[in-house]
């Protein structure tokens, strides 16, 4: 397995549309890795055109309706591999149970 680690962001972005002449909001998140932990304009455009495309697919948003697209924020989640991210690790580990898991 791969010991590649890059950095993983959560980006929370809100789209700007309008259907039937009134302007909405979507908000979402998404998780992206980066090489460097610079955000360039390059991982600003890709990211815009990923929040884009999910809001046409599963939002039903006709691209010709998208007003604006607003980065909230990118936060940083560290520097890690794949399997650190995914908590998959070479041995099994105890894992503390969560106030989620009922």
């Amino acid at each position: 397995m791969s010991k590649h680690r890059t950095h993983f962001y959560m980006v929370t972005v809100m789209v700007a549309y309008v259907r039937d002449g009134t302007t909405r909001q979507q908000y979402t998140n998404l998780i992206t890795q980066l090489n460097e932990r610079k955000i360039t304009s390059n991982a600003i455009d890709v990211a815009r055109q990923t929040v884009l495309q999910r809001a046409t697919l599963e939002g039903g948003i006709d691209p010709a309706d998208f007003r604006d697209v607003v980065f909230m924020n990118w936060s940083h989640l560290g520097f890690m591999t794949d399997k650190e991210f995914n908590d998959v690790g070479d041995e099994a580990k105890s894992k503390e149970p969560s106030p989620f898991d009922s």
